[in-house]
């Protein structure tokens, strides 16, 4: 006697049975493979955050007294220069990735049909579907993410020179 259970899965092909059970391992292969090929992706968003933290060293800390400018140094305005030095590290790094992700959007599909690597990656057991998906995870979400994480950790590391140099 055959149950449904047996039918359904002898109906499906061994391929995408093994597509199917490890969606997750495939998902992060394929953003594996973005990163791989879109080397600018990681790059750009790490030279910036470099390059903000390296801004930290030659910070000149001194009488910042601007004639009818309020003292940037007094205590009920270092909150407001703490929020604006923050923003100013950051925005040249979120400024980057938007490029960046509209760049790497507009030209992922096309480079792989310009460059015939599409017929490789269609030979393998992963459908379109999946493909394009992980691209718009990469674009949206993942970039995102790791760039706000990246001008978390620039960010600490800015604050502990600055506040270093502060100090002495």
């Amino acid at each position: 006697m055959s149950t449904p259970e047996a039918t359904t899965a002898t109906a499906m092909s061994p391929t995408t049975l093994t597509a199917q059970q490890s969606l997750p391992k495939v998902m992060s292969t394929l953003i594996r493979r973005e990163f791989w090929e879109h080397r600018s992706l990681w790059i750009a968003p790490l030279i910036v955050a470099a390059l903000m933290v390296l801004t930290a060293f030659p910070i000149h800390i001194g009488d910042m007294d601007f004639e009818g400018a309020p003292n940037f140094g007094d205590p009920a305005n270092r909150i407001g220069t703490f929020t604006l030095m923050i923003w100013a590290h950051t925005v040249p790094q979120y400024l980057v990735m938007s490029i960046v992700a509209s760049f790497y959007l507009m030209d992922c599909l096309y480079t792989e049909r310009k460059d015939r690597s599409i017929l490789f990656w269609k030979s393998l057991p992963v459908s379109d579907a999946t493909t394009v998906l992980s691209k718009f995870l990469v674009g949206l979400v993942v970039l995102p993410l790791g760039v706000y994480v990246l001008a978390a950790i620039s960010g600490v590391l800015f604050l502990a020179v600055w506040s270093t140099r502060v100090a002495s």
